[in-house]
């Protein structure tokens, strides 16, 4: 097993473990420090997720912290390749931007809104109505 120190996760063994879990062997010495494996990072999301309510039919999956991480970074920036590179979805700026279009079109509005609210009204000379003669 590689050092936990090539990792940025990791966790120290509370206890020693020697056994088989779904027909590989884990071997933990207690006091050791080792990367979080996936099995082991679900298993405290799904502990986490149930302690703060957040399981039942409206669920907060690990994969939505993805999503709010890029939608940050693109209201911030406006950037898509630069949201793109984050994603890792290298060269393809198409997926984000429909993924994340929701994001531009929110922002767009909002910078419209903020346009309107800084006119100020002009007063022009009040129209006179003709008569008829």
């Amino acid at each position: 097993m590689p050092e936990a120190a090539d990792y940025v996760f990791t966790f120290t063994a509370k206890r020693t473990l020697d056994k088989v879990i779904k027909r590989k062997r884990h071997r933990l010495v207690k006091g050791r420090r080792y990367p979080i494996t996936r099995d082991g990072l679900r298993r405290v999301w799904d502990d986490l997720r149930r302690r703060a309510g957040l399981i039942g039919d409206e669920t907060f999956r690990f994969h939505d912290l993805r999503h709010d991480g890029a939608t940050k970074v693109l209201r911030k920036t406006g950037n898509l390749k630069l949201t793109a590179k984050l994603l890792d979805h290298t060269d393809d700026t198409a997926t984000v931007s429909k993924t994340y279009a929701h994001t531009m079109r929110s922002d767009t509005a909002e910078a419209l809104r903020d346009l309107a609210a800084a006119r100020k009204p002009r007063n022009y000379p009040r129209k006179r109505k003709l008569k008829a003669v």
